[in-house]
């Protein structure tokens, strides 16, 4: 319930309200990956990408084998401008879940920031058509 009104309060423009929230969705479920992601999103929508960053390193020090954990983490160091680490974190996503399309977006956007138009379209079109013939 906790997270469902952290989005209710993100998308009405009540970060601090919605952060709080997180935060207690997060004190019920620790391992609630969906809020673990928006709360870290959410640090970074205010500029707090080195809060963000610290928040996920210490959520994949619990779970290390969260592909989500390490998308997220991916996400923050992209728009930290630190693309080859974020290529790493989302190839070692997938990696754990060959199928995890957070770290899929995560390469995409950060090859759209990077101006690597072409790879971000070829990522956004393997997620759309996925990859070999079991997907």
């Amino acid at each position: 319930a906790n997270a469902v009104l952290a989005t209710a309060l993100s998308l009405q423009g009540n970060t601090a309200a919605a952060q709080e929230q997180y935060r207690a969705a997060l004190g019920v479920q620790p391992d609630f990956e969906p809020a673990i992601g928006s709360y870290a999103m959410s640090l970074a929508a205010t500029n707090r990408l080195a809060d963000a960053e610290s928040f996920l390193n210490e959520r994949r020090q619990r779970m290390p084998r969260s592909a989500r954990v390490l998308a997220y983490l991916a996400e923050i160091k992209s728009l930290q401008k630190d693309s080859g680490t974020a290529q790493q974190y989302a190839q070692e996503a997938l990696k754990l879940d060959p199928d995890n399309k957070e770290a899929m977006v995560a390469l995409a956007r950060d090859h759209y920031r990077g101006r690597r138009m072409e790879l971000a379209r070829y990522a956004l079109q393997a997620i759309l058509d996925g990859f070999g013939t079991e997907t």
